[in-house]
């Protein structure tokens, strides 16, 4: 498809999502579960919902500094989509369907000593100048390495059924790190270039019973 073509596209199909690079730069912070920085910690980073992004291979190496800082800074592909505003029941029944940017926002990190890739989606709201982010998952490999096997939850027990074979018949309370913070919004100086923030927190060690 030309750009002409595809422009033309976005034009008559409100949820057809831009192909177009944008300039990003990633913040993040990693920390235990009483917030002290987590330093000298390998993880990788997949940014965007294009292409393979439950590879094994996918997306960025990164190690954590001194002060459990890591960043990265490059061009990923501009994605658009269509979304309501919804904070409270008053919004729900006036807001209006929006085109948002939005971005898909993958971390490998592990847990009770299997790597586990933990995503979450962000959209900005530019009219409202804020961004929001969505529920986030937990993946961990399948037989080919691909992360495609979520966690389940188990209303009854308020637990997790994680898809490890270590963990069979057992539920866990935590899914091992949450993002404490995540906010995408286009940089004070250069509206052009976005910025990513994430914090992850993770949890304390679980406790076999």
């Amino acid at each position: 498809m030309t750009r002409r073509a595809a422009l033309l596209l976005a034009a008559l199909w409100p949820g057809f999502a831009r192909a177009e690079d944008r300039a990003l730069e990633l913040q993040l912070q990693l920390e235990d579960h009483e917030r002290r920085p987590l330093a000298g910690e390998a993880l990788r980073v997949v940014l965007g919902n294009g292409g393979d992004w439950r590879a094994p291979g996918a997306g960025y190496p990164l190690r954590t500094d001194a002060q459990g800082r890591a960043g990265w800074t490059g061009t990923v592909p501009r994605e658009t989509r269509i979304k309501r505003w919804v904070s409270n029941y008053v919004d729900t029944l006036l807001s209006l369907p929006q085109r948002v940017d939005w971005i898909q926002v993958g971390v490998e990190l592990p847990f009770l000593g299997t790597p586990c890739l933990y995503t979450t989606e962000l959209d900005w709201f530019a009219d409202r100048s804020t961004g929001v982010h969505s529920t986030a998952g937990a993946w961990w490999a399948d037989e080919r390495g691909r992360f495609t096997r979520g966690a389940e939850w188990v209303e009854a027990s308020r637990g997790w059924r994680l898809p490890l074979a270590a963990t069979q018949g057992l539920l866990s309370t935590t899914l091992g790190h949450e993002f404490a913070h995540a906010s995408l919004m286009p940089a004070d100086d250069a509206p052009s270039r976005w910025q990513l923030k994430l914090q992850i927190r993770r949890a304390a060690a679980p406790v076999r019973r």
